[in-house]
């Protein structure tokens, strides 16, 4: 049996003090004891330190600290008795804290307690899985790359967008896909993604881009940023009340082929589609007024263009503190709170679409007829008229509105005869959008689902509905936040007087920084977002080329 003196276990618990503060607070400029700043974001126990209760190898990126030792030297001693209602308590705590400030009701969640390691074995498999999926997000990024950038040139051609302008979405695609890649593990770079010919051409024509994406955060999702181009390139028609919707749905489907990447089994039979990158809903928003009977124009927005459920949660995060008009972040961050909802002026209309391919089992031949009477039916891309007209805003969609393939894609012809029809099909509001904003008028109509797995705020119509508030500043104005409303806040975050309002992205911003820890973002002093317009206009992030004269 071991036995401490009083001084031995007095420096113990000051040692185990000092490392709690720091991890969970703030640390001290003049200590004593070793203090890492990446063993802050690591949330695994050392196995030397759990199992011999001391590590000394000095570059352990691990904590040292476990449930059992926060108990024995760092329980607060109000939570016995009842609860602790100061926020500022710098003492671990197994029971949620609370206050009320300016009629917020403020709750402080638990301190975090770090976990045990995983078995090799359990990585070993997650790495396997991993390389698999980065092959696949290789092959999605080069052909997104190249689809945006095809049409973008096509566009500044045809005299619908400036090449200045062109330039700014390429450099922001480009940031976005490569700070995704940078950000999964492992790590896709873009030297993997492109082509030799493509990366020289690019690096050259755009340098900062390819050493931006280490150190500034992308604004949105590659999709997003090519719907503007889409949208601002797509010329409005008066012929037909709804053709400018469908015309902008028309092209974003034929961009959808063009990046289609098949995922095939051992058999060689498709799987699934493989849009990593490629949002599975596009929403448009508009406002009618019903005194002066007059639309405002059409916005449109994309779902979060991800997979992973740490890059989901970063662009939801820098959505929320960035990109979103700020009624919008508000709105999801109460509904994440299951606080109250924003309320929206009446008569704000919403519709969605399903924008992927499906999989169809019949031969080429049995599709052929249906694909000619298709072609009969609908017009092409580049006409004006639809054959969908509708009257008035209360009438449905079509149910399903399918577009012939230039070329039809199969699996394996050799063995399987697997046709993957591309169409874009009306899409019901799911619950976390009612939830969200539930006097949105919704087309179609709300229908009886089970609950969704994703979070709030992963839907189309947050970033449309965000376009038309930021657009129409009266309609914003409009829009009525609750007064009362109760905050839950992470044990770890600093507690800061700030307005009611804005104490809703304190945790967003806080678990912004725990996922770019986990990445091993490179993060600076303050949260950076890139700017294609400003980069043209700094060096400093293009590399030094010593001249080739030497004396």
């Amino acid at each position: 049996m071991c036995v401490f003196s009083s001084f031995q276990i007095h420096c113990f618990s000051i040692h185990f003090s000092s490392t709690f503060h720091f991890f969970y607070l703030i640390s001290r400029k003049k200590c004593p004891f070793q203090h890492r700043e990446c063993a802050r974001s690591n949330n695994v126990i050392c196995t030397t330190w759990r199992l011999q209760k001391h590590c000394r190898n000095k570059q352990c990126t691990e904590k040292h600290l476990d449930k059992e030792a926060m108990k024995c030297f760092f329980n607060c001693a109000n939570e016995r008795p009842g609860s602790c209602n100061n926020v500022m308590c710098q003492n671990y705590h197994e029971k949620p804290r609370s206050t009320t400030v300016n009629g917020v009701g403020i709750y402080i969640m638990p301190n975090e307690v770090p976990v045990k390691k995983k078995s090799k074995l359990r990585k070993k498999t997650h790495a396997k899985l991993k390389k698999t999926e980065d092959n696949y997000l290789i092959k999605s990024s080069n052909a997104f790359i190249e689809a945006s950038l095809q049409f973008i040139q096509f566009n500044i051609k045809r005299g619908k967008l400036t090449k200045e302008k062109g330039n700014c979405y390429m450099k922001e695609i480009l940031h976005s896909i490569f700070f995704i890649g940078y950000i999964s593990f492992p790590r896709v770079y873009p030297e993997m993604v492109l082509r030799e010919d493509l990366h020289a051409l690019l690096s050259r024509r755009f340098p900062n881009v390819f050493h931006a994406y280490r150190t500034a955060l992308p604004t949105r999702t590659p999709y997003s940023l090519l719907l503007d181009v889409v949208v601002e390139t797509t010329e409005p028609s008066e012929s037909t009340e709804h053709a400018f919707e469908y015309a902008v749905l028309d092209k974003i489907l034929d961009l959808n082929k063009k990046m289609y990447v098949p995922r095939l089994q051992d058999d060689g039979k498709v799987c699934r589609n493989a849009f990593l990158l490629v949002s599975t809903v596009v929403s448009y928003c508009y406002f009618l007024d019903l005194v002066t009977h007059q639309e405002t124009k059409k916005y449109f927005g994309t779902s979060l263009g991800c997979r992973g459920q740490k890059q989901r949660e970063i662009f939801l995060d820098l959505s929320c503190l960035h990109t979103w008009n700020r009624n919008v972040a508000y709105a999801v961050c109460l509904a994440a709170n299951n606080g109250p909802s924003v309320l929206l002026p009446k008569f704000v209309h919403s519709a969605a679409f399903h924008m992927l391919g499906c999989k169809d089992n019949r031969g080429p031949e049995d599709l052929l007829p249906e694909f000619e009477q298709l072609t009969l039916d609908q017009p092409s891309q580049d006409s004006s008229e639809h054959s969908s007209s509708r009257e008035g805003t209360d009438v449905d969609a079509p149910q399903s509105l399918e577009r012939e393939m230039s070329s039809p894609q199969l699996a394996n012809p050799s063995s399987n005869t697997e046709l993957i029809v591309f169409q874009y099909t009306p899409k019901p509001p799911c619950l976390r959008c009612m939830e969200l904003f539930p006097g949105m008028q919704f087309s179609p109509e709300p229908i009886s689902q089970p609950p969704p797995y994703w979070e709030h705020g992963n839907c189309a119509e947050c970033e449309s509905l965000s376009k038309l508030l930021n657009a129409e500043i009266g309609l914003n104005m409009r829009v009525q936040l609750p007064l009362q409303f109760d905050l839950w806040l992470p044990a770890n975050l600093p507690f800061h007087p700030v307005q009611p309002h804005e104490m809703l992205l304190l945790p967003r911003k806080q678990r912004l920084i725990n996922n770019l820890r986990d990445v091993r973002f490179e993060l600076q002093d303050c949260l950076q977002f890139y700017n294609s317009q400003l980069d043209e206009e700094s060096t400093a992030l293009v590399p030094f080329q010593p001249s080739s004269n030497t004396e």
